[in-house]
């Protein structure tokens, strides 16, 4: 997985033994170095060019067969990073594999908003974080900022469909909008989940929620979103009150003052009056199409890498690699019709999953 010429054989063969050998799958989920299995699959996944959609697809997948798990999920949180090589953006070190895992699936999602929209990579990108989200802890700074970012993003879009779908009806624009409500579903539940869980262990997300409480705004009268925004309010309410107080003391309100007085909140904080929620849960189910997938891969990296005199001209099994999507209009946030044959399988919620819509 770590050298990128193997990297694509590596993955499928990943995932064929994942999938296929359950007794794999289950010594997989009992290591206690998981991040020496995760680390190089986000690396993999920060790594993979737009143009690449397969390769993407079969990394999302093995994430989300391995984040099902809540045992492996929960083992790998405690897991520090001490130094993140791969990642270009920002330098990061000694944070948790959990905040790595938020910071580079939340890319994923924000690369695919601005270079195709394809929906089955949000689906899964946010199907992994829902797994991920009952056993977070320690979120470092950015992996919060770049998670409210993302939510304030798919709000804009989710709210200039919802009003051309209002202006002119149809039956392309019901569609979006009824997505990109799913996905905004999924992220505020795993705010609550975060919210009724593990506030206390994230401080640092608690700031960015203050920080980005402008983001929740628009949402707030609308219905389908109500029961969603019921303990956001709350939490905001609550750490609100108590840092006006610091505000209003005429006391010096730097980030750095403002986060250590968050975390002297969290000590105070109750679930009393909460609305209680199911955890989300996503597992991965293959469809029976799967081998329209599959096949043509497999055959398209043996020709690639495996030196067989293949005259191409003669061959038409292979289709080629799904192109990314044009920004802009309602017509971008739609899958692409020829990848209704390039995708594995969908993400299948467990309980409180909110992803169905789009599955």
């Amino acid at each position: 997985l770590g050298s990128p010429e193997s990297r694509e054989r590596a993955t499928l063969l990943l995932y064929g033994l994942l999938h296929e050998c359950p007794a794999f799958r289950h010594w997989v989920t009992l290591r206690s170095d998981g991040d020496k299995l995760v680390l190089p699959l986000l690396q993999a996944l920060y790594e993979v060019r737009l143009g690449q959609a397969r390769q993407s697809y079969v990394i999302l997948t093995v994430l989300l067969m391995l984040t099902q798990d809540p045992g492996f999920t929960s083992d790998i949180q405690a897991l520090e990073v001490r130094r993140v090589a791969f990642y270009r953006e920002c330098p990061l070190a000694g944070v948790s594999l959990g905040s790595v895992a938020v910071i580079v699936l939340v890319r994923a999602v924000r690369r695919n908003l601005a270079g195709g929209r394809d929906l089955y990579m949000h689906t899964n990108c946010l199907a992994a974080l829902a797994n991920l989200a009952p056993h977070l802890q320690g979120l470092s700074g950015y992996a919060c900022q770049r998670l409210f970012s993302l939510f304030g993003s798919l709000a804009r879009i989710y709210l200039r469909l919802h009003e051309d779908a209002e202006a002119a009806p149809s039956d392309g624009g019901t569609r979006d909008v009824a997505v990109y409500e799913d996905f905004l579903r999924t992220l505020l539940e795993v705010f609550n989940v975060l919210i009724l869980r593990r506030l206390t262990a994230n401080p640092h997300f608690v700031y960015g929620m203050l920080h980005s409480q402008a983001a929740f705004q628009p949402l707030q009268g609308l219905p389908q979103f109500q029961h969603l925004m019921e303990n956001v309010h709350i939490a905001l309410d609550f750490f609100n009150l108590r840092l006006d107080r610091l505000i209003s003391s005429g006391a010096a309100t730097t980030s750095e003052v403002m986060l250590r007085a968050v975390e002297a909140e969290c000590d105070a904080w109750h679930t009393k009056g909460l609305r209680e929620m199911p955890d989300p849960h996503f597992t991965y189910e293959q469809e029976g199409n799967a081998q329209d997938f599959f096949v043509p891969y497999v055959w398209q990296l043996l020709m690639d890498q495996g030196g067989l005199p293949v005259d191409r001209g003669l061959v038409i099994l292979v289709a080629p690699e799904p192109a990314p999507g044009s920004e802009g209009g309602a017509d971008a946030s739609k899958p692409d019709p020829s990848l209704s044959l390039e995708q594995p399988a969908g993400a299948a919620p467990e309980g409180g999953g909110s992803l169905d819509s789009v599955v």
